[in-house]
């Protein structure tokens, strides 16, 4: 699936964040063994020849070909910008590309003596969504805006997944799945909490400073068990949001999230 990201230049920052993160998980997709990719399209990497056409209406063109079409708001409404939206929701209520279109506007803190036309054409923006009753995703933050972004990709990947051999699993999951890992390899493998504790209990036979260095090293263990639950605890309340914005999770995600709770209470009992 291609995406075109489109915006003002005042955001080129926040595109560039955007392709990474849609980078990481076409990678994850084909590691994965998913026959969907995804594509990041922005006007900067076409070609920029000279054409007997003017330059956006080639560019329009190329937003027939993706699927989906980010667009990103901040203090004004560019030119292009406007154009390329109008654009992708004349052939979006055609039934054709884009399927998937998202408006996400960044809230910046309010000062009336910048308020000039700039801002204005954002508020035009907004209410001309709203006329023609669609919806608007207010962000304050980079992260936030990554993050909305990751669930509307999710979502999108899910529905054109329901019938992979392969379901598609959070990143998160796998991030803490990799932590567990690590960490029963690190301070478990080989009993090493235990033989800590050991010499820890026989204080005549270790310095000070190893006594020491091996409590620093039990309660290094501890936190990183308490990191983990507090990871798995923010990972439920993401699966509870995205039923309620979407109204169904993948059921891979359950059975993850199943192997990892055991896991952190193996560790735990061990503990």
């Amino acid at each position: 699936m291609k995406v075109f990201l489109a915006s003002s230049g005042e955001l080129i920052n926040e595109r560039d964040q955007i392709e990474i993160l849609i980078s990481r998980k076409s990678n994850a997709l084909m590691d994965s063994g998913s026959e969907i990719t995804l594509e990041t399209v922005r006007w900067e990497n076409l070609p920029s020849n000279f054409s007997k056409k003017r330059k956006q209406d080639e560019y329009n063109k190329v937003i027939l070909d993706c699927e989906i079409l980010i667009v990103l708001f901040y203090k004004k409404v560019g030119q292009f910008t406007n154009e390329e939206m109008d654009f992708a929701y004349k052939n979006f209520k055609d039934n054709k590309n884009p399927k998937f279109i998202y408006a996400f506007f960044f809230e910046p803190p309010i000062n009336l003596g910048e308020l000039g036309e700039d801002y204005i054409s954002i508020l035009e923006m907004k209410k001309l969504i709203q006329k023609n009753e669609q919806i608007y995703i207010p962000v304050s933050s980079k992260s936030e805006l990554l993050l909305r972004i990751t669930y509307e990709l999710d979502f999108i990947i899910s529905q054109k997944s329901k019938l992979s051999e392969k379901p598609i699993i959070f990143e998160e999951l796998q991030s803490i799945k990799n932590d567990l890992e690590k960490l029963k390899l690190d301070c478990f493998g080989n009993k090493k909490k235990d033989e800590l504790r050991d010499k820890d209990k026989r204080k005549d036979s270790v310095s000070v400073s190893e006594s020491k260095k091996i409590k620093k090293e039990i309660e290094d263990s501890d936190l990183k068990i308490s990191q983990l639950k507090a990871q798995l605890n923010y990972l439920l309340e993401k699966v509870e949001k995205d039923k309620i914005l979407f109204g169904a999770i993948n059921p891979s995600d359950i059975a993850e999230r199943a192997r990892i709770e055991f896991e952190i209470e193996k560790i735990t009992q061990n503990n």
